[in-house]
């Protein structure tokens, strides 16, 4: 599943790795995708993942500072959608400033129903949030 979501990403051109300054090595993935350019632009930001040893040391948080600051120079709108039993990356997106705006129901995986939430910032909102 890693890999198909990498491929994707790569394929997209919006994949972005993410390297361990002393030595170079790939901690972690994200990328930018769903980029849609009506009432003055929206982007999504997402399907980061992180090598567990670097939890918990604000890497998320400066990935996402610099990947808003980068997407807000052509977009009004960066969005972000999450698993809605996944907590710890919607209390890291409720601590940057994101909001949550809408629920909605994929389908189902394995039997489940899988229900994501859509967390939204504005240009304004990151401007005067916690990241800026």
């Amino acid at each position: 599943m890693f890999d198909a979501c990498c491929d994707g990403g790569l394929a997209g051109g919006g994949s972005l790795a993410v390297l361990r300054n002393s030595d170079g090595a790939i901690i972690g993935h994200t990328r930018f995708d769903h980029f849609d350019a009506d009432d003055g632009g929206l982007v999504e930001i997402g399907w980061t993942f992180l090598s567990p040893a670097c939890w918990g040391r604000g890497l998320n948080s400066e990935m996402k500072r610099a990947m808003l600051a980068h997407a807000f120079g052509d977009v009004a709108t960066v969005q972000f959608r999450v698993g809605d039993t996944n907590y710890r990356s919607r209390n890291a997106l409720e601590a940057i400033g994101a909001e949550r705006t809408e629920r909605y129901e994929l389908g189902r995986y394995q039997g489940r129903r899988v229900v994501h939430l859509i967390y939204r910032i504005t240009r304004e909102a990151f401007g005067n949030g916690p990241l800026a």
